[in-house]
């Protein structure tokens, strides 16, 4: 069997303007490529993560109650889900 649980994270407001979307959006897009995946591009992505490693941590923490093996808990994430799940392991 498997159980799953789906992780709400927060993420950062977009502009509501259109114009300063536009900026936002170039700038997020044309920043330099990081060496490594980890790296934080903004302080969403910070934000996701403490969120993912809460969320693993409750996990974990109520396995017992859950009848969920603690050493086999593991985390999937799609599109932003994938960032967030590399930087939060």
């Amino acid at each position: 069997g498997v159980a799953a649980f789906v992780v709400k994270y927060r993420t950062k407001t977009p502009p509501r303007a259109t114009a300063e979307f536009t900026r936002a959006m170039i700038a997020l897009f044309t920043a330099p490529r990081p060496a490594d995946i980890t790296t934080v591009l903004n302080p969403a992505t910070e934000i996701a993560k403490s969120d993912a490693q809460t969320a693993l941590r409750l996990v974990r923490d109520n396995a017992a109650k859950w009848d969920i093996d603690p050493r086999r808990v593991g985390m999937l994430g799609f599109s932003a889900g994938g960032i967030t799940t590399l930087a939060g392991r």
